[in-house]
């Protein structure tokens, strides 16, 4: 996270974000940075997987990060593109 924040400070990158992380290791990740902050986070968010709404989405909110979904059509299956006679293949 400092190293991040060093581009930050150098001109290389505009903002600092995140992707799958879980509260308690957002919370610590920000408590490494003295300047900058993070300024989204990019989880798994969809009609399916709503799991982040328990605490990481209102942590985010009270906080003033941006969640960026991941997978916001959660592979297809929200699109009706899979029905009981046409499943998706399990990988």
């Amino acid at each position: 996270m400092r190293a991040m924040e060093r581009l930050v400070e150098d001109g290389v990158i505009r903002y600092i974000g995140v992707s799958n992380y879980p509260l308690q290791l957002l919370e610590a990740a920000r408590a490494c940075l003295r300047r900058s902050d993070i300024v989204s986070s990019q989880n798994r968010y969809n009609l399916i997987e709503r799991d982040v709404e328990k605490e990481l989405l209102p942590y985010l909110q009270r906080e003033g990060i941006t969640l960026i979904a991941w997978s916001p059509l959660a592979k297809g299956a929200v699109t009706g593109k899979y029905g009981p006679e046409n499943r998706p293949r399990v990988i």
